[in-house]
């Protein structure tokens, strides 16, 4: 038979980096997030990607794509 752990769990640690270190890196992080959902993935119910839905695209965008697209 096993004996019960008596250890603790490690602690955690009490000051984690944020995921942005400034509001223009949080912004980006939103913006990349909002087109991925929205060029990017399909939804859920309808199976299909959001923009091409509604018309604004004729295909979805890979990620690769979306990421190395040159802002105009």
């Amino acid at each position: 038979h096993q004996e019960p752990c008596t250890k603790s769990p490690a602690p955690r640690a009490l000051h984690q980096e944020p995921c942005a270190k400034s509001k223009a890196g949080l912004q980006r992080t939103l913006d990349v997030h909002q087109i991925t959902h929205n060029f990017v993935r399909p939804h859920w119910t309808t199976g299909k990607v959001p923009a091409v839905a509604l018309g604004i695209i004729e295909g979805a965008l890979c990620l690769e794509d979306l990421l190395t697209m040159r802002l105009v």
